[in-house]
């Protein structure tokens, strides 16, 4: 029988396995990647998964819910692109209602009326 590399890796693999499972420790990969025999150190189970808490009505990923989603969001809307991020209403589809929820949440996040107003505008005459 021909050995290839990967024939011995998956052979030491299953024999160090083995002899885990034997003494009851466990087999992990740290974050580089690297195998480590024995159970996982507790701090690493205690740190969350992916660290920050999404933000609602935060199209960009930086954060907060702020006037550059609004920006982001209404070309979105002119360009008639479709994307299941900015589509923040979950109902399948990108229209005046994704873009009327994200001025709630900016309002409610302290935006004035006047602020998403010249936003609008903005918008409006880019597009004239």
């Amino acid at each position: 029988m021909k050995k290839t590399a990967k024939t011995i890796v998956t052979a030491a693999i299953l024999t160090v396995g083995a002899a885990a499972a034997a003494t009851g420790a466990v087999i992990w990969a740290n974050s580089q990647m690297t195998c480590v025999y024995g159970p996982p150190p507790t701090e690493y189970l205690e740190q969350p998964e992916y660290g920050v808490e999404p933000v609602q009505g935060d199209l960009n990923d930086d954060g907060r819910a702020d006037l550059d989603d609004m920006r982001d969001m209404l070309a979105k809307l002119q360009d008639k692109v479709f994307s299941d991020t900015y589509d923040i209403n979950y109902d399948g589809k990108l229209d005046d209602a994704d873009l009327e929820l994200l001025k709630k949440i900016l309002i409610e996040g302290g935006y004035t009326e006047e602020q998403i107003q010249e936003v609008l505008n903005s918008s409006a005459e880019t597009n004239t």
